[in-house]
């Protein structure tokens, strides 16, 4: 397979990792609503703990760093946490 038929791969792939961040942060809007209907705090450390473990375990599944895996994770939270917090 060429370069360019490659790098036409990569970037099919990039747009649906936003295709996926964007329906993520339409459910996380849902999930702020809930949140703030039921009083409950927008911070939730041991779900974060929880994700975060089975995130390193698929990484390692997946041949992937922990590292980068990591690195994601918490700009994918940090973002969430923002849009809860503006919601």
């Amino acid at each position: 397979m060429g370069l360019e038929r490659l790098r036409e791969r990569i970037d099919a792939t990039d747009r649906q990792l936003l295709d996926l961040l964007a329906k993520r942060k339409a459910l996380v809007l849902e999930i702020s609503k809930c949140k703030k209907e039921n009083n409950m705090q927008l911070r939730q450390p041991e779900r974060e703990r929880q994700l975060l473990a089975e995130w390193k375990a698929a990484a390692k599944e997946l041949g992937l760093r922990k590292e980068f895996v990591e690195k994601i994770f918490w700009e994918i939270i940090k973002e969430s946490l923002k849009i809860e917090a503006d919601n």
